[in-house]
């Protein structure tokens, strides 16, 4: 199957052939090309405007002698000879100096992929990736208008990663002006350094031939070569060493396209190369190819032995390559991205469901107006309607059969496979977005993964248990890791943004589905955890291992496991999360010694806190220190609500629960009134229903000065 027929359903592919390249140096910041380039390629286009398109390139290595910089430098030539203009700025250049230029398209490659997308992201410009190398589009996943890969080879090996993004083909550019000599040479020559160019076995083919010369252009030869071989710098004037050349040998063991090959066509030198996709690409059926490396000295010999052929098979190669027909193509794409626009980011919703009806409709439609697509799968274990509502919701419906307890990574990353956007957000059935109009301005960023608010289990007052930032907006290529009952992402802390006006509720509806869930939390959860501990010393499963026995009122077992964490948590803020719940723990067993110096460390770590604050405010109280438990309530009242932090904020300590610990340290100590007070202030900020009952037994109790206190 060709190229082009097997990636029809995912991709526009656009075939640029190889283009010839130019050695451009550039006088100033704006790229000037040689009169005689410019004047060469202005012959053929004679009708072009002065200035079409203005063309901003960022590349660190837009200088460097070949490769990459070399092709970069073609590109911009060829640009400039059709009228447009470019600029290739070689320092730091500032946004401003930038916008004032007015690109109409950001070109960026290698290193510089990054910087230049963000260029084009704060311009609001498209932006094209050239990709010179296997991995170097997964590297970055920079937001894309067009890949332009250097082979056919490399694109189809990106496929997966790149989805629906429009991508083109345009083989590293090579001119015959720059390379062709009359193919006088005497030398077998290879041109790159270390074992992946095949240097090793470029030395053993030179020991097999000591009558031979042989020509090795390097920096950094890797070892003393034989007397036969004479060692060359890299240097820009590449005909010299094509003119001593009789043979090019590739022997190399990656190569992702073989610039050379074309480069020593042009003087009709034959080639010698290893047998690899990319230079099967580049040379087609115009060298000898080489599969077994016992063969080289047989396949070297016999080209030697009868040269003309191959010398006529190169010449062919290099009439192959006619660059202004591909490189008219590659600027005609160009000039359609500046005419659109930049692409507007795609998105999808991916959900992995059972038992949801009552609640699917409702998560779906808090996202549609701002999806392209949504991808939902149903466990066939749901017993309710949730099957027949996805499939009237989904543009992609499918069906699986999950674990009890469910492994949330394989169930997640089943949704994720499917994902043919750029982008996809993550919810379960029983969570809804708030302002999902903040999402496509979000996804105008270099990060891979978008961290919003997640608000959980909200009570009757919509004040939400805990409050948290999760990555829920995801690039396509991201998945799900991590202890299989608690999945993680995959992208880096530093590959992630935050958005946190972009809120998720989480609330899950009494039910089958709650029923189950924690039934699963309480029993075989904690078994897959404790196993992830044990058997892979995972730190995050133990953490989460220690909130489940917590949570199932296993408390001698939570401080065992919570302080064997703490011997080496994982990061600094869980650490205090685990301290804070290990207190918690010892306060609910009466230990209050324990339970107090846990309390204490707490907040000696985050003093901004005011969750320990709190609980050491209770402890105090449990032990009959009323006056000392209102101070430390009085100081949890003044702490704001934090913003900033990775993991859970408990939103009631920062609305109401200080305000209520207050009110019943008045009331120990008789000051009914400054209970009422208190309590009243707690009711304001969302305490519930039972802060009435205590607000009139205060109120009455301040009328008659007696009474017996408060509950709750």
């Amino acid at each position: 199957m060709s190229l082009r027929a097997s990636a029809a359903h995912l991709n526009p592919v656009y075939r640029l052939v190889a283009v010839a390249g130019l050695t451009i140096v550039a006088a100033s910041l704006h790229h000037s090309a040689s009169s005689s380039h410019s004047a060469r390629w202005r012959a053929r286009h004679p009708s072009h405007k002065a200035i079409a398109m203005r063309v901003l390139i960022r590349t660190y290595d837009f200088d460097d002698l070949g490769g990459s910089g070399a092709s970069m430098r073609t590109v911009a030539d060829f640009l400039q000879a059709c009228g447009d203009e470019t600029w290739a700025p070689r320092g730091r250049e500032t946004l401003e100096r930038l916008r004032a230029w007015s690109p109409g398209v950001v070109l960026g490659q290698q290193w510089a992929t990054e910087e230049a997308s963000m260029w084009a992201i704060a311009l609001g410009v498209p932006f094209v990736m050239f990709v010179r190398g296997p991995g170097q589009y997964e590297h970055f996943m920079p937001q894309c208008d067009l890949v332009v890969f250097n082979a056919s080879s490399q694109l189809e090996l990106a496929l997966p990663a790149i989805g629906r993004t429009p991508a083109a083909v345009l083989h590293p550019p090579v001119l015959p002006a720059d390379y062709a000599t009359d193919g006088g040479g005497s030398h077998i020559t290879l041109i790159g350094t270390g074992a992946l160019k095949g240097a090793d076995r470029f030395l053993t083919l030179a020991r097999k031939f000591p009558d031979h010369p042989f020509l090795w252009v390097t920096d950094e030869p890797s070892e003393a070569p034989p007397s036969n071989v004479e060692v060359c710098p890299r240097t820009p004037n590449m005909r010299s060493i094509y003119a001593r050349t009789k043979l090019l040998v590739m022997p190399s063991r990656s190569e992702s396209y073989g610039r050379v090959a074309i480069e020593a066509a042009m003087s009709g030198i034959p080639v010698v190369a290893s047998d690899l996709p990319g230079i099967r690409e580049a040379t087609a059926g115009h060298a000898v190819l080489v599969a077994d490396e016992r063969e080289w000295v047989t396949a070297v010999r016999n080209v030697l032995a009868n040269i003309e052929p191959h010398r006529r098979a190169a010449l062919a190669l290099a009439a192959l390559r006619d660059p202004s027909v591909e490189l008219e193509a590659l600027r005609s794409r160009l000039q359609a991205l500046v005419d659109a626009g930049r692409r507007r980011p795609t998105l999808s919703l991916c959900m992995t469901v059972a038992n949801e009806a009552a609640t699917l409709a409702k998560a779906v439609a808090s996202v549609r107006e701002v999806v392209d697509e949504v991808i939902i799968g149903v466990d066939t274990r749901s017993s309710d309607d949730t099957a027949a509502i996805a499939r009237t919701l989904a543009t992609d419906y499918f069906e699986y059969t999950e674990s009890s307890p469910p492994d949330f990574r394989r169930m997640r990353n089943r949704a994720m496979e499917r994902v043919p956007t750029d982008w996809a957000i993550v919810l379960d059935g029983h969570e809804w977005i708030e302002n999902a109009h903040l999402i496509r301005p979000a996804l105008e960023t270099t990060a891979w993964s978008i961290e919003i608010r997640t608000l959980f289990e909200p009570d009757a007052n919509r004040i939400p248990g805990l409050s948290f930032p999760f990555p829920r907006i995801h690039r396509r290529h991201v998945r799900f890791v991590g202890a299989a009952v608690h999945e993680e992402v995959s992208t880096p802390v530093a590959r992630r943004s935050r958005q946190i006006d972009i809120r998720v509720w989480h609330e899950r509806k009494p039910g089958s589905a709650a029923t189950t869930r924690g039934a699963e939390k309480s029993g075989a959860e904690l078994d897959v955890l404790r196993a992830a501990w044990q058997e892979r010393n995972d730190r995050r499963a133990l953490f989460y291992l220690a909130n489940g026995l917590r949570e199932s009122g296993r408390l001698e077992d939570a401080v065992e496991a919570y302080s064997t964490y703490l011997e080496a948590p994982n990061f600094e803020e869980e650490g205090w999360q685990a301290r804070l719940y290990l207190a918690r723990c010892h306060a609910a067993r009466q230990a209050w010694p324990a339970a107090k110096q846990c309390f204490e460390q707490a907040i000696l770590a985050w003093p901004e806190r005011a969750e320990a604050v709190i609980g050491l405010g209770h402890v105090l109280l449990a032990k009959g220190e009323a006056r000392h438990a209102a101070a430390w309530f009085r100081m949890a009242a003044g702490l704001p609500e934090p913003s900033d932090c990775r993991l859970f904020v408990e939103v009631p300590a920062y609305r109401w629960q200080a305000w209520h610990g207050l009110a019943l340290a008045l009331d120990r100590l008789g000051d009914y009134a400054g209970a009422l007070e208190a309590e009243t202030e707690a009711k304001a900020r969302g305490a519930g229903a039972w802060a009435d009952v205590n607000i009139g037994r205060w109120r009455a109790l301040s009328g008659h000065g007696t009474g017996n206190g408060a509950g709750s």
